[in-house]
């Protein structure tokens, strides 16, 4: 889960870093953490990230040089942190363009140098999440950005609107979505998979900032006979793997494709060792997010949740990638 926050490029002063006790902990914990389970929200025109970067060239490099090391990182990182969003004609100074873009997308916290922060409540908009870089630590933000690493109750201990949250913070700042559930290959109990699905779909659709755009969702998952050289009465086997596929097309993606019409949802099935395709996850943009039950976590006969645990396995990217990679099936 992804905490968003947006940094007052004016808190990159030196007074700062050498008078308040904790200060570089602090700004350096941020910048950990964004990296990790966060995004940062600038304006698309890029005023906030060229000011950012302004104010950190002009530090002493005792207090640049890690922080620059971080931030080139957040930028040139494949799953990109950097979220530059639409100020929706916010101009000016940096602090009504912070407190533009917090009011347009619900950012969790606008950490501002300690001097905005003091007289942050007397100006004409009003940051209830305003956060002061050097109480960073001790926030109410960073404490749940940890929690989202390491401490996430497994989905049956959680109301509907708590587990709706989880996944909203997954989704949320992407502009695609991928599922790997190797048991929805195998064409049994769809009308479960289907659900879970939906409700990130749907979820994704309600919050997402960028899922009106043409989006494109892929569902990866696996035959269900595995077919090697070594395979006893392949033909048979190959001919249930097209029927499998087949109900998958009719009973799943052709549902979900017409319920959410401007989005392209695409099968791709691998014919992938039992070995490599096991754990389930939801892939986002900056998230993989292991679902260890898989995606029909609903109850059969109810709105609750069977156990299911969710776990951020950001390092599965490589393995991921390599299932990806392996051939696609096509009836």
């Amino acid at each position: 889960m992804i905490i968003s926050l947006i940094i007052d490029p004016t808190a990159m002063d030196s007074r700062y870093f050498s008078s308040i006790d904790g200060y570089r902990f602090n700004m350096n914990a941020l910048f950990d953490g964004l990296s990790k389970n966060g995004v940062l929200v600038v304006d698309e025109n890029g005023f906030l990230e060229r000011e950012l970067s302004t104010c950190l060239s002009s530090l002493p490099i005792k207090y640049r040089q890690e922080l620059q090391i971080r931030l080139e990182e957040l930028l040139k990182n494949k799953r990109k942190r950097i979220i530059k969003a639409d100020a929706k004609s916010g101009k000016g100074d940096i602090f009504t363009i912070m407190s533009r873009l917090n009011e347009l997308y619900d950012v969790d916290a606008v950490c501002l140098s300690d001097d905005t922060f003091q007289v942050a409540e007397g100006r004409e908009y009003d940051l209830a999440n305003a956060l002061s870089i050097s109480s960073y630590l001790d926030s109410e933000v960073e404490r749940r950005r940890r929690s989202y690493l390491s401490e996430l109750p497994p989905l049956h201990k959680l109301s509907v609107a708590e587990v709706e949250d989880f996944f909203i913070r997954s989704v949320r700042y992407s502009k695609w979505l991928r599922f790997y559930d190797k048991q929805i290959g195998k064409g049994s109990n769809l009308k479960g998979f289907f659900r879970g699905i939906d409700f990130i779909l749907s979820t994704w659709a309600d919050h997402g900032v960028f899922s009106r755009e043409q989006s494109r969702i892929e569902i990866i998952t696996s035959t269900l006979h595995y077919l090697d050289n070594r395979t006893y009465d392949k033909e048979q086997k190959r001919e249930e793997n097209f029927g499998a596929i087949e109900m998958v097309q009719k009973q799943l993606i052709g549902p979900l494709q017409k319920k959410y019409r401007d989005w392209e949802i695409v099968l791709r099935v691998k014919n992938a060792s039992p070995t490599l395709f096991h754990a389930r996850y939801l892939e986002a943009q900056f998230l993989i997010l292991g679902v260890d039950r898989g995606f029909d976590f609903f109850e059969r006969d109810g709105d609750g949740f069977v156990e299911c645990s969710l776990n951020i396995r950001n390092g599965d990217a490589l393995h991921l990638a390599e299932l990806r990679a392996l051939p696609d099936l096509h009836c």
